[in-house]
């Protein structure tokens, strides 16, 4: 059912600079990329608006000062003062939640959102990569590291795919 998810737990180390500190920078650009496009977010994850809603907010690091204080608060505590239900949850020390993708019982798309997540996290490392949805497929297509990622992506945005290429 849509109520089910497959919340993907990110450990913060995942987000150290060059010195081994959680990258506030990082953690940032990440954010901004997930919450960029939430329509975009919402059909690569196969939700529906509804569950989206109640499961995984958008709205919480709706503001690009509510991402940099999220990030700073991670970088600084290791966690974030924050609800549950938002779609990248640090409430807890050292990880954070994912919320967004849908449950599957499909192989293909397991890996899928596992490699969604892997590659949005390499992607925001580089500080010249732009968060946005355009530039971050482009990326992604040209490394080829993501096939079950761009088999999904080719599913759902045939166009956009099309006119990345």
């Amino acid at each position: 059912g849509d109520t089910c998810g497959l919340p993907v737990n990110i450990g913060t180390d995942a987000f150290h600079d060059a010195t081994g500190q959680v990258s506030e920078g990082h953690l940032y650009r990440f954010a901004t990329l997930v919450t960029a496009n939430p329509r975009w977010a919402t059909r690569m994850a196969q939700r529906t608006h509804e569950s989206v809603e109640h499961w995984s907010r958008f709205e919480p690091l709706g503001t690009e000062q509510r991402r940099r204080d999220w990030a700073r608060e991670i970088a600084r505590y290791g966690y974030a003062s924050q609800e549950r239900y938002c779609v990248l949850n640090a409430q807890n020390s050292g990880r954070i939640e994912f919320r967004l993708p849908r449950g599957t019982l499909r192989l293909d798309r397991f890996y899928a959102k596992i490699e969604w997540t892997a590659a949005m996290v390499e992607y925001t490392r580089d500080p010249s990569n732009v968060p946005q949805v355009s530039a971050f497929l482009h990326w992604a297509q040209a490394t080829g590291d993501y096939p079950e990622m761009m088999a999904l992506v080719r599913e759902r945005f045939p166009l956009r795919v099309a006119a990345e290429a």
